[in-house]
């Protein structure tokens, strides 16, 4: 069979195609999603257990704490306050 310019080029596209596929499923990164529920993993159980059993103003500390670590100095002063007014008919 002889070749012509055209099929001699489809052919190397097509190995080409092949070959950037193998490479590319055998070194790029898998995304792989696990979904778990909240209370099922036992780390997930413990933080919250532990959270709840302390005092309010000491989770509200700890929340202004990572507040002001995110932000810097120029933290806002307040959580911002979303209102919505429902008309009932």
């Amino acid at each position: 069979m002889i070749l012509t310019p055209y099929l001699w080029i489809m052919k190397i596209t097509n190995c080409l195609c092949r070959i950037a596929l193998f490479w590319y499923n055998k070194y790029m990164i898998q995304k792989v999603i696990n979904k778990n529920e909240l209370g099922s993993h036992d780390e997930i159980r413990q933080n919250r257990e532990y959270w709840l059993s302390r005092p309010a103003q000491e989770r509200i500390a700890a929340v202004e704490f990572y507040r002001r670590q995110v932000y810097g100095d120029n933290y806002p002063q307040r959580l911002q306050r979303v209102a919505r007014i429902i008309e009932l008919s």
